[in-house]
């Protein structure tokens, strides 16, 4: 088994546990990909990899976007994970930090984006995460969905 320590037994213990009683009281739990500012999990596309692997129950996940961008690997968690992609968290960013910027004042593709998602088969819900300009992002990617 993959050991990142007692952490990751812990939490994936606790999230199969977590799974049994979603699917008794009938709502989805999804796990979103994080930014790697701090020592979380579940950051990189290897990470989930190696989630999926070891979970005994299956999940979905929500793909922030703006976080697969600071590792370059919105194509990548695009490819792989399309298949379990149950919602999309949607703000802009440099690349660099998680700056939560209106859609189209940073350096994510979104065309792109939007078209390897409908590749993949999504139909989710997108939440928009910018921290102003709301009905701007909303209308950025209104032609895109």
């Amino acid at each position: 088994m993959f050991m990142k320590g007692r952490a990751w037994n812990l939490n994936l213990r606790s999230l199969n546990w977590l799974l049994r009683y979603a699917e008794e009281y009938g709502v989805d739990l999804l796990i979103e990909n994080v930014p790697d500012s701090m020592s979380y999990l579940l950051v990189s596309v290897e990470d989930f990899e190696l989630f999926y692997e070891e979970m005994e129950y299956e999940m979905g996940m929500v793909l922030d976007v703006a976080h697969a961008n600071l590792r370059g690997e919105v194509a990548e968690f695009t490819r792989r994970f399309g298949d379990r992609i149950r919602h999309v968290h949607v703000s802009d960013n440099d690349g660099e930090t998680d700056q939560h910027l209106p859609i189209g004042d940073g350096g994510i593709d979104w065309g792109r984006v939007m078209d390897r998602l409908r590749r993949s088969g999504f139909s989710g819900w997108v939440v928009v995460e910018s921290y102003s300009e709301v009905p701007r992002c909303l209308e950025y990617l209104g032609p895109l969905i």
